[in-house]
């Protein structure tokens, strides 16, 4: 019977949604709260894609990287803390893009862009974020992205809302982590 009593306090006890949790005191305090989550990329099609600075990349009159492309505008999904589940009208869309000379000396092929991501919170929020990610495309069946990223604002709660962290993954999904930091009410 104790047992059971326990398993039931520990099952309902540490069910809290850790996906949105809103702690106004740390958010009234200017405290930094942590963030972390995952998002996918799908490809909308619908906008051009971003041409990448340095290519074609021609040696000795041949072409040994022809023109690269990243994405214009991609779908986003996924989920993070202070936000849960991303909805659907989440966008990212491309700045910029150019193609790392120096690493291409080192014979990889990494392109450098600038994204600005708005993930809608599933209450409706919107998140304004600034990345700059690196993308190996040495192996183009692996694509590795890192980068880092900068919150700059966004509606609702993420509204003066300021952060930054890190991501890294697998194209077309990547992990990130860093902190939220809500002005002071």
């Amino acid at each position: 019977m104790c047992l059971m009593i326990v398993s039931l306090v520990m099952l309902f006890g540490c069910s809290k949604d850790f996906l949105n949790d809103e702690n106004p005191d740390l958010k009234r305090a200017k405290v930094p709260v942590p963030m972390k989550g995952e998002m996918c990329m799908t490809y909308n099609y619908d906008v051009p894609l971003m041409h990448v600075d340095g290519t074609p990349v021609i040696i000795g009159g041949k072409v040994v990287i022809p023109d690269l492309y990243l994405s214009g505008s991609s779908w986003l999904s996924g989920h993070c803390t202070q936000m849960g589940e991303f909805r659907e009208t989440s966008t990212m869309k491309g700045i910029s893009a150019y193609l790392d000379m120096e690493a291409l000396a080192q014979k990889k092929v990494v392109l450098v862009g600038v994204f600005e991501a708005r993930p809608v919170a599933d209450n409706g929020d919107v998140c304004i974020i600034l990345s700059q990610v690196r993308i190996d495309a040495t192996d183009p069946a692996n694509r590795i992205i890192t980068g880092d990223y900068t919150i700059t604002g966004g509606t609702g709660k993420f509204e003066n809302a300021g952060g930054s962290g890190t991501l890294c993954g697998l194209l077309p999904c990547w992990d990130f982590e860093g902190v939220f930091e809500f002005p002071r009410e």
